[in-house]
């Protein structure tokens, strides 16, 4: 098993901080599925960063570093 990133960090603790995968694909307007993908991934897609940021309160710098530096 590899050793967790900083994203896959920050997206567990924004997942965390919204209830669970379930009520943040419903903030999201996205699956379950597709929140336990991201998940499984360790990331974020780039196009979800700034929702799920609003969202949680989790910096989209923290969600996406190779994106928002």
């Amino acid at each position: 098993m590899k050793k967790p990133n900083s994203e896959s960090i920050a997206l567990l603790h924004a997942v965390d901080i919204l209830g669970g995968q379930t009520s943040t694909a419903k903030r999201l307007g996205v699956s379950q599925q597709a929140v336990q993908y991201w998940i499984k991934r360790g990331r974020v897609p780039a196009l979800k960063a700034i929702p799920l940021e609003v969202a949680s309160g989790v910096s989209r710098q923290k969600l996406r570093p190779d994106l928002y530096p």
